[in-house]
C-alpha cells in the first residue's frame, strides 16, 4: 500500500506541476498580451496628446490674437473718450437763460389753479429751444 500511495502521490504531484506549467503559460500570454494593449493604449494616447497640443495651440494663439485686438479698442475708447472730454472743457456754448420779459409774460399766463408743474414745463420749454 505504500508503494501505490507513493506513486498515487507522485502522479498527483505530476499532475499539478503539469498544470502549474500550464498556468504559468498562460500567465505569460496574458501579460504579453496586456502589455501590448498598454502600448497600443500608449500610442493612441501619444497621438491624442499630440492633436490635443495642436488644438491647444491653436486656441491659445486665438485667445492670443483676441486680447490684442480687445487692447487696440480699448485704446481707441480711450482715446475718443479723452478727445471728447477735452472738447467738452473747451468748446462750451454760453447758456442762454429767459429774459424777465419772459418771465414777467408767464406768469400771468397761468393762474395759481394750475400751479407750479405747468409753469415748469413752460420753462423746460423754452430753454429747450434756446439752448439747442
Amino acid at each position: 500500500m505504500s508503494e501505490e500511495y507513493s506513486v498515487g502521490y507522485n502522479e498527483a504531484i505530476d499532475e499539478l506541476e503539469q498544470e502549474n506549467r500550464l498556468l504559468r503559460a498562460r500567465n505569460d500570454r496574458l501579460e504579453r498580451e496586456s502589455e501590448m494593449r498598454r502600448l497600443a493604449l500608449l500610442d493612441t494616447l501619444k497621438e491624442s496628446t499630440v492633436q490635443e497640443q495642436t488644438d491647444w495651440e491653436a486656441v491659445a494663439a486665438d485667445q492670443a490674437m483676441t486680447i490684442s485686438m480687445m487692447k487696440v479698442d480699448q485704446e481707441k475708447s480711450e482715446s475718443a473718450y479723452q478727445r471728447g472730454y477735452m472738447d467738452g472743457m473747451t468748446k462750451q456754448r454760453p447758456w442762454i437763460g429767459l429774459t424777465d420779459e419772459q418771465i414777467d409774460k408767464a406768469s400771468w399766463d397761468f393762474s395759481e389753479y394750475e400751479g407750479f408743474q405747468h409753469g415748469a414745463k413752460w420753462a423746460q420749454e423754452q430753454l429747450k429751444e434756446k439752448n439747442s
